[in-house]
């Protein structure tokens, strides 16, 4: 709503705002009656009665983002095709959050470990996401990179590796997502050990959760802050769990962890009870 980012105080209780069009003012209609202000509408402009702290806090809210660098580079260089089309979502994304709208994010692939969470635990911190799906391999192998990074292997030339050389990674511990390897024994091991406890405890106590709430205990926890190897800001998985943001995961029990539960539903030492679905 970039036409709102021109508000000017009259007097220390009266504030003006420019509108232009007929749907931005219902629009703020909206916002100003859910904030308890009363407004009076003339023409295209609002004037409104209010107490300034309290106006000074919601106009803050509308005014548009502060362009950075990166925003900055896109918009002048970005203008045509699909680098537009960017652009259009982006301020899309922009107007949808400067609205009060909520933002679901979805990830497939392995955008944990292509390190995603530098810039998503971010976006999760400053509460421009607010719900995210993914598979339970991103579930996973965020915490995996938080605790194991120094052990990750890359492999540049993986399009040209034999059956013998695929053999010879498998054998050493290192499982291959294209170009990069994750340690078997101090990634997949090193949560196994904390998470099945977990998972026990849950179901003594007769309790069942869904398995981003099973990660986030895990997490928030801390039994595992002595082993990070990254910086904890980069983890996307910490800061939604500190943010207890809402992750639906479909198929769960493809992921590693999740066949490692199955395992333990096979030996008959946990229930698949224990572990709500996502139909849930």
């Amino acid at each position: 709503m970039q036409c709102l980012s021109n508000i000017k105080l009259w007097q220390p209780k009266i504030c003006h705002i420019g509108i232009s069009t007929t749907k931005q003012m219902a629009r703020l209609r909206f916002q100003l009656h859910n904030l308890g202000l009363i407004a009076r509408f003339y023409d295209n402009s609002i004037k409104f009665d209010c107490l300034f702290t309290r106006f000074f806090t919601f106009a803050k809210k509308l005014q548009p983002m502060t362009r950075g660098p990166i925003s900055q580079f896109i918009e002048h260089h970005y203008r045509h095709f699909n680098s537009a089309a960017l652009v259009d979502a982006a301020k899309s994304y922009e107007t949808h959050l400067l609205e009060g709208g909520k933002m679901l994010i979805s990830m497939g692939g392995a955008m944990s470990t292509a390190e995603l969470g530098i810039s998503l635990a971010e976006m999760i911190r400053q509460d421009k996401v607010q719900i995210i799906s993914c598979t339970g391999a991103n579930l996973e192998e965020d915490i995996m990179n938080l605790v194991a990074h120094s052990h990750y292997r890359r492999v540049p030339n993986y399009r040209d590796l034999t059956p013998e050389q695929e053999n010879e990674l498998l054998e050493k511990g290192l499982n291959r997502v294209t170009d990069t390897c994750i340690p078997e024994e101090e990634a997949f091991r090193k949560i196994q050990h904390h998470i099945v406890k977990i998972w026990k405890d849950a179901e003594a106590k007769g309790e069942r959760f869904f398995p981003h709430e099973f990660m986030y205990k895990l997490l928030l926890s801390k039994v595992m802050e002595n082993d990070y190897e990254i910086d904890p800001k980069h983890s996307w998985m910490l800061a939604a769990a500190e943010k207890n943001l809402p992750i639906i995961v479909p198929g769960w029990e493809d992921s590693t962890m999740g066949n490692i539960f199955a395992s333990y539903c096979i030996k008959g030492e946990l229930k698949p009870f224990t572990m709500k679905i996502g139909i849930e």
